[in-house]
């Protein structure tokens, strides 16, 4: 089950609009909104090849200083991906869900998916949202031209419905469309049906992002996942208590149970509840301070050590979906202070961090760009 996050009022007040957010949450969890301008100097001409002499530990994970045609050419592959990697099966008190067959090295992509269907979302309606009934007449066009075996896949979703869409006899194409669809790009939505049968966990062993060379949803693994573990991710933000999450996973229809979830409820004061809560406080507070420069040493020796504590925080807690920005921070504020090599050794974990999948995006050419702008440390 895989489901659009809902924002605002956890229960509509009414079936006819609901407010969604743009793209899944997965999708963000990596994002920042810190600017080139302020990271240091950047050669955007710098040759790939010093990139790598500069970082020797990103060699396993970029092999043959092309990347971009290597991305390009793992991203392409659908077909070759081995159905041996995972079994959907019945889970307790979760329904249907991945289990992988063999132990899975971290990049290892699970799913490489093409959207059943994809439609646009209509036009936002300030202070409600997407008034998703306008989505009714071009959703049904879009089923009816899916075969008989298609068809039969998209009413085999979960179908998630609020009391008051339960009352007024809501559209059923409707609520299982909205009950499992992903973004597709940055204004469509769209349905995967084997991707929607990936449960949610509050530490998940998998990350997912849209493709939008391939126009296909990629699903691959953040860290080893062992043989007969569930593949999960995330559905929400998860810097949240316990208490936040279930409310906010509350409006999927479940109470998640995963072993963060567990931990937070039994006595209410649980260490990863409190350093989940730490690590939000400090993203926000360190992605800030990164866009404007000080001089001070002293601040920047205190800011490098909150970056290390977050990178700290976040490896102890478990939550992948937020390394990337941590280690980022870490190099920006080491170059500050001067320490390159250090500086260096953090930009080159965030750059293999956002390569792990193979993935061509944005953010990982942005990584690259910083680490080869990065000075000598000689």
């Amino acid at each position: 089950m895989a489901i659009f996050e809902i924002l605002g009022s956890y229960l509509p007040k009414s079936s006819l609009i609901i407010l969604l957010s743009l793209c899944r949450l997965s999708d963000c969890h990596t994002s920042r909104n810190i600017p080139l301008g302020s990271l240091g100097s950047v050669d955007i001409c710098t040759p790939l090849d010093h990139l790598l002499d500069v970082n020797q530990n990103l060699t396993q994970t970029l092999t043959d200083g092309n990347l971009q045609n290597e991305t390009v050419a793992r991203e392409g592959i659908q077909d070759d991906l081995p159905n041996s990697i995972y079994e959907i099966i019945q889970i307790p008190n979760k329904g249907l869900g991945l289990i992988a067959t063999r132990a899975l090295a971290p990049g290892t992509i699970i799913l490489n998916e093409a959207p059943l269907i994809s439609l646009p979302l209509p036009q936002m309606v300030p202070g409600a949202g997407f008034p998703l009934q306008e989505m009714i007449s071009s959703l049904q066009t879009s089923y009816n031209l899916l075969t008989p075996s298609q068809q039969g896949e998209f009413l085999s979703l979960h179908d998630h419905r609020f009391p008051s869409e339960i009352d007024s006899g809501q559209d059923r194409l409707l609520t299982i469309f909205r009950s499992n669809a992903y973004n597709t790009g940055t204004s469509n939505v769209g349905l995967f049906p084997e991707i929607a049968r990936i449960n949610h966990d509050c530490t998940p062993n998998c990350g997912n992002y849209w493709s939008e060379k391939t126009g296909r949803r990629i699903i691959y693994t953040n860290r080893e996942v062992k043989e007969g573990e569930e593949i999960t991710v995330s559905y929400i933000p998860l810097l949240l208590k316990t208490v936040k999450r279930r409310e906010r996973l509350g409006q999927y229809g479940f109470v998640c149970g995963c072993e963060a979830c567990r931990r937070g409820s039994e006595g209410g004061d649980d260490m990863g509840d409190k350093r989940r809560v730490r690590i939000g406080n400090a993203l926000e507070s360190l992605e800030g301070k990164a866009g404007r420069v000080s001089k001070k040493a002293d601040v920047n020796g205190k800011l490098v050590k909150k970056a290390l504590e977050l990178v700290e925080m976040v490896e102890e807690e478990g939550i992948r979906d937020y390394m990337a920005r941590a280690f980022h921070l870490a190099a920006v504020f080491s170059e500050r202070t001067g320490d390159l090599r250090g500086a260096k050794r953090w930009a080159g974990k965030e750059l293999a961090t956002l390569r792990l999948p193979g993935r061509s995006s944005d953010e990982a050419l942005a990584a690259e760009v910083f680490l080869a702008g990065l000075g000598s440390d000689k």
